[in-house]
């Protein structure tokens, strides 16, 4: 059951634009909500469950989550300074690319670069 503090959290949220998420009366998991605004306010009132949608937060890899092998290129610099990951230890990822070898911390790793795992096609952040 909503309270009251629920209903106006969800409710300032869609008006702000944020996406909301349902409880399935089916078996009972999250799902992504496409209601109106009136629909809403009757889901609600015949107590189906909303909430906003969380956004997942970001972190450092762990040295086993490192994609060995991977490209990597830093994020202010989309068409240079491109590398390869070649390997991790507990606090450094290791590099060969314009520079020579160079070894960062997980976490620098993680602020600076952005890796690909497809050749260079697509480009995703360090870290999951």
């Amino acid at each position: 059951m909503m309270t009251i503090e629920n209903i106006i959290e969800v409710l300032q949220a869609f008006k702000e634009g944020k996406k909301l998420e349902y409880k399935s009366v089916v078996d009972g998991e999250w799902q992504p909500s496409v209601a109106t605004g009136n629909e809403l306010m009757i889901n609600m009132s015949s107590g189906k469950e909303y909430r906003v949608k969380s956004t997942p937060k970001l972190r450092p890899w762990k040295p086993e989550e490192v994609p060995v092998g991977a490209l990597y290129q830093h994020k202010e610099c989309n068409t240079g300074g491109r590398g390869l990951i070649c390997y991790c230890s507990q606090y450094e990822i290791g590099t060969i690319g314009q520079s020579g070898n160079v070894a960062f911390s997980i976490n620098d790793f993680f602020k600076k670069f952005n890796h690909s795992t497809d050749g260079g096609k697509t480009w995703k952040p360090c870290g999951v």
